[in-house]
C-alpha cells in the first residue's frame, strides 16, 4: 500500500486521521498517541505482515535498551545496542547477496538508523521523554517508516508532547494537503512518466549514441529526484494532518554550486547523519589527511549502506572523492565563475548516478563508453514529445522553492484541486493498465 493508491487515499488514511483525532478532540491525547501507534503497525504489516514482528522486535530492544543507557550512561550498552542494530540490518539488507534466503523488510535502514540515534543520543543524556508509546509511535509513524526522512529522537518527541499536537488548525491541514499534492505531482505526473525512458536507457540494450545516453541519464536523474523528493513532500503533507513537521530532506540540489553544498541539499537528514554519528565519531578528524580520508570512508559506508553491491561502493567512492577534491580546493582560496561551478557539479553528480542506476559493473562501464559515443546507436522508447514537455516541466520545477507557500490564494487552492484530480485520472489509468509504480527508495 503505497501513498498514492486508492486503498491508501480512501480507505486507511481516513481511517488513520479518524482515530488520531475522534480521542483528541474528546481530551484523551494519550489515546490518540496510542492508536496512531497501533495505525502505523497495521500500516507496516499490510506490506509483508510477518515483518511487522522484525519493527516491533526492533522498536522493544532499542527501547529497552535506551532506557537503560539513559539510566546509567553505559559505553557498553551503547556498543551492545549498536552491535544489535547493525548485526540485524546487515544481515537483512545483505544475507540474500550471500546466498541467504532473506527477504529484505521494508524501510529497515531508515528506521535503523532512526534508533542508533536515538541510542547515541541517549548516551549523551539528550532523552527528554521514554514513554514506549510515544517511543513506538516515533519510530513506525507511517509517513516516515517506508523510506525517511531519518528522524531525530529531539525533534519528534517534544511535537508528540505539545498541546497543540490535538488542537485542530485549518493552516497545518492547508499546508498539509499542499505538500502532499505538490508530492503527488512530482511522484505520479512527473518521476512515473520518466521511468520509462530511463529504464529502457539503462536496460539490457542500453543507449545508443552519446545523445541518447546523455538524455537518458539527466532522465534518470529527474526521475530520482522527483520519485524520493515527492514521497518526501507527500510524507511532510500527510505529517502535517497530524500537526506533526519533518525536517526540510531536500532543496534544490541539482543547483548546487560544489559538491559540498551538493550534500547540504540533497537527502539532507541522510547527511546530517553521516556526518553527525560517523564522520564526527571518527578518530583524528583534527589532522588534515585523516579528516579527508574519514570524508572519503564515510561516504564509501553511505554508498554500501545502499546495498551488498560494488557499484554503490562505487557511487559512494566517487563522492568521497569529489568531497575531498572539493574541500582542497577551497583551502586554495581560488573561485569559479558560478554558472561554471553549478554545470562542472552537476556533470560531475550525473557521472555517478551511472553506476548508482546500472544492474551491475560492466553495464555502468558500457553506458560511460556510450556517454562518449563509442557504443553502436539503439535508440530508445518513442514519444520524444511527451518527453521533453515531461522534462520541461521537471527542470521549471527544480527552479521553485521545496516548500509551496502558505497560506494559499484561491488560485492556487483551486490550481492544486485541479492537479490532485488529474493525478487521480493518472493512477486510475496506471491501474488499469497493470503498470507497476513504486517509490525508487523503498529497495534501500
Amino acid at each position: 500500500m503505497i501513498f498514492h493508491s486508492f486503498e491508501f487515499l480512501f480507505l486507511f488514511l481516513p481511517c488513520a486521521l479518524a482515530v488520531y483525532w475522534i480521542p483528541a478532540w474528546a481530551g484523551r491525547r494519550e489515546w490518540s498517541i496510542r492508536l496512531l501507534a497501533m495505525a502505523s503497525f497495521v500500516f507496516y504489516a499490510m506490506w509483508y505482515w510477518p515483518h511487522v514482528f522484525v519493527l516491533t522486535a526492533s522498536v522493544g530492544m532499542n527501547y529497552l535498551v535506551g532506557a537503560r543507557i539513559a539510566a546509567t550512561r553505559s559505553r557498553g550498552w551503547v556498543r551492545a545496542g549498536v552491535a544489535l542494530n547493525l548485526a540485524a540490518l546487515g544481515w537483512f539488507k545483505y544475507g540474500a547477496g550471500l546466498g541467504f534466503p532473506v527477504l529484505m523488510p521494508l524501510g529497515i535502514s531508515f528506521f535503523t538508523f532512526t534508533q542508533i540515534a536515538f541510542l547515541l543520543d541517549a548516551a549523551e543524556g539528550e532523552i527528554s521523554s521514554l514513554s514506549p508509546w510515544r517511543y513506538a509511535l516515533f519510530v513506525s509513524f507511517f509517513p516516515h517508516s517506508i523510506a525517511g526522512p531519518i528522524l531525530h529522537h529531539r525533534q519528534m518527541m517534544d511535537q508528540f508532547a505539545a498541546p497543540e499536537s490535538t488542537r485542530w488548525d485549518w493552516a497545518q491541514w492547508a499546508s498539509g494537503l499542499t505538500h502532499f499534492t505538490v508530492g503527488l505531482v512530482k511522484k505520479v505526473a512527473i518521476a512515473d512518466t520518466l521511468a520509462p525512458w530511463a529504464n529502457a536507457a539503462f536496460g539490457a540494450a542500453g543507449p545508443g549514441s552519446a545523445p541518447e545516453a546523455w538524455m537518458g541519464l539527466v532522465t534518470y536523474a529527474l526521475q530520482l529526484y522527483f520519485d524520493f523528493s515527492g514521497y518526501c513532500d507527500m510524507a511532510n503533507g500527510l505529517a502535517q494532518l497530524f500537526h506533526i513537521r519533518f525536517p526540510k530532506n531536500f532543496d534544490r540540489p541539482y543547483r548546487a554550486a560544489s559538491i559540498i553544498e551538493f550534500w547540504q541539499r540533497w537527502h539532507m537528514t541522510l547527511s546530517a547523519f553521516l556526518r553527525d554519528y560517523l564522520l564526527f565519531q571518527l578518530p583524528g578528524n583534527r589532522a588534515r589527511r585523516r579528516f579527508l580520508l574519514n570524508i572519503f570512508l564515510t561516504m564509501l559506508l553511505g554508498g554500501i549502506w545502499h546495498g551488498a553491491h560494488w557499484n554503490f561502493a562505487i557511487w559512494g567512492g566517487l563522492h568521497g572523492l569529489y568531497l575531498v577534491v572539493n574541500h582542497q580546493w577551497r583551502e586554495t582560496g581560488r573561485t569559479m565563475n558560478e554558472w561554471a561551478a553549478r554545470g562542472l557539479t552537476l556533470a560531475a553528480v550525473l557521472v555517478a548516478w551511472v553506476p548508482f542506476r546500472a544492474e551491475t559493473l560492466p553495464g555502468a562501464w558500457r553506458y560511460l563508453r556510450a556517454l562518449t559515443g563509442t557504443e553502436a546507436a539503439r535508440g530508445l522508447p518513442g514519444g520524444e514529445w511527451q518527453l521533453a514537455a515531461v522534462g520541461l516541466l521537471g527542470l521549471g520545477v527544480l527552479l521553485l522553492p521545496e516548500r509551496a507557500p502558505a497560506p494559499l490564494a484561491r488560485w492556487q487552492a483551486v490550481a492544486l484541486g485541479v492537479a490532485f484530480f488529474l493525478c487521480l485520472l493518472l493512477l486510475r489509468e496506471t491501474s488499469l493498465q497493470l503498470r507497476h509504480s513504486e517509490f525508487i527508495y523503498f529497495r534501500f
